[in-house]
């Protein structure tokens, strides 16, 4: 919600659970789960880590995918929220799912959230770092240059945050 535009609404994901709910044990349930809780986590409710938790353990009753990703990923957010390190671990892992998958966005995501989690990170230049070895690594694996750009904007930002003008070049 940064545009002040909903992307999928609270409404939304608790009408796609339901249509999904016939099939709980299916990937679709599972990335219902994980999508639903990621909404709840932005809008701090209660329930959001409870449904963290089980679209990781719904989605790994099955083949490791995008399902799984988002998962991970919400399970991390849920880890951020209380400033707990433990997240990086659930992003690392989204990241080493998606790159076993054929998905693109999703690798974006996990190295968004395996920074955001980084709370043991000691200086901006560790960030930086991280964002650097990711971008590289997602380079070298061909990820289209558009999500290698935004992986480089948020390099260029934090090394900006730090009066560092000539390493954004």
């Amino acid at each position: 919600r940064t545009t002040g535009i909903e992307f999928l609404g609270l409404d939304e994901l608790h009408e796609a659970l339901s249509v999904a709910e016939p099939w709980p044990d299916s990937p679709g349930y599972a990335m219902a789960t994980a999508l639903l809780a990621q909404a709840e986590l932005w809008a701090r409710l209660p329930s959001g880590p409870r449904n963290a938790r089980a679209a990781v353990r719904l989605a790994r009753a099955h083949e490791p995918g995008r399902a799984l990703v988002y998962a991970l990923i919400s399970r991390s957010m849920a880890w951020w929220e209380q400033e707990d390190p433990a997240g990086t671990d659930n992003a690392r892992e989204a990241l080493e799912v998606a790159m076993r998958i054929p998905v693109t966005y999703e690798r974006v995501l996990a190295v968004f959230w395996i920074a955001m989690c980084s709370f043991e990170a000691t200086s901006v230049r560790e960030i930086v770092a991280l964002f650097r070895s990711c971008r590289e690594r997602l380079t070298a694996a061909g990820l289209a240059h558009a999500y290698l750009a935004r992986l480089a904007s948020e390099e260029a930002i934090f090394l900006l945050d730090i009066g560092l003008v000539r390493e954004c070049q």
